[in-house]
């Protein structure tokens, strides 16, 4: 599904769930203020969901502001927020972006600032990928870039933020 310039406002629960093996483009859109009725995310990824967060033609990013969750929040999903989107996420009660419980994000040019929670935390069994660079990962809950998991692959967060716990990369085995 593909949607494009649209505002999900003060909705009860989550503003967007994406599950069971669906796929959201979402371009150029406001993500707002939802989950007053008991601690909703902006988006929830669950079940092999997989969202996008793109940039519109006039490079306008997605706005996922102020919820009563997390901004983004993943479990056993994909995140993908790819470079160049101009994408903020900011306000959110619980953390930026949860990728949790076997979760993927490529996270890459985002600002991800102010969530009472962390910026980014990276869950059990989940993998996060900060490349190139323009991300701005900063004033949230230290550390800004969470690794709490027993099991976790993180490649290249020091291009994101100097402030976390995560291990320095490993170079892979021959």
């Amino acid at each position: 599904m593909y949607v494009n310039d649209c505002q999900i406002l003060n909705n009860g629960s989550d503003g967007i769930f994406v599950g069971l093996g669906s796929y959201l483009f979402l371009t150029g859109s406001t993500i707002q203020s939802n989950g007053y009725n008991g601690g909703g995310n902006g988006i929830t990824v669950n079940l092999a969901g997989t969202v996008y967060l793109t940039g519109d033609a006039t490079n306008v990013g997605n706005m996922i502001l102020n919820n009563q969750g997390n901004g983004v929040s993943s479990s056993h999903g994909t995140v993908h927020i790819p470079g160049g989107t101009n994408s903020t996420i900011s306000g959110n009660s619980g953390d930026g972006v949860l990728l949790d419980a076997a979760s993927v994000g490529g996270i890459v040019g985002v600002t991800i600032t102010g969530n009472v929670g962390h910026g980014v935390r990276i869950g059990d069994l989940s993998f996060a990928q900060f490349k190139g660079g323009g991300n701005s990962i900063n004033g949230n809950n230290s550390p800004n870039v969470l690794c709490d998991a027993v099991v976790y692959a993180v490649r290249g967060v020091k291009s994101a933020t100097s402030d976390t716990n995560c291990p320095p990369d490993i170079s892979p085995l021959p």
